[in-house]
């Protein structure tokens, strides 16, 4: 739900959530995983997917946040081919000759 009020969607439409159970799930992975001091990501990684197969599948439902992920990824590419261009050496420009390196 941060996502989505971060891009400034209204999430008191979402009342009824057919993917509730594996969100649920996730979330309970989620609080494990920094309990315990665990790697979020591969502990949760079959229920964050299961979840995003049901997301998938309830699009109609799940446009909104859907869309709000999908402008989030080409945000963090956009930076992260900014970072990689920004991390590259400048290379040498070459100078105008001078009229008096041509004669």
């Amino acid at each position: 739900m941060v996502l989505l009020m971060q891009y400034g969607l209204d999430t008191s439409e979402f009342t009824y959530n057919p993917s509730e159970s594996h969100r649920f799930q996730q979330d309970k992975c989620v609080q494990e995983a920094e309990t315990n001091n665990e790697d979020l990501l591969e502990k949760c990684a079959q229920i964050t997917a299961a979840l995003k197969q049901c997301m998938d599948a309830h699009s109609d439902y799940y446009e909104p946040i859907l869309r709000a992920e999908k402008l989030a990824e080409e945000q963090a590419i956009i930076k992260l081919e900014k970072e990689k261009q920004d991390s590259l050496p400048n290379e040498p420009q070459p100078q105008p000759s001078s009229s008096q390196d041509q004669k």
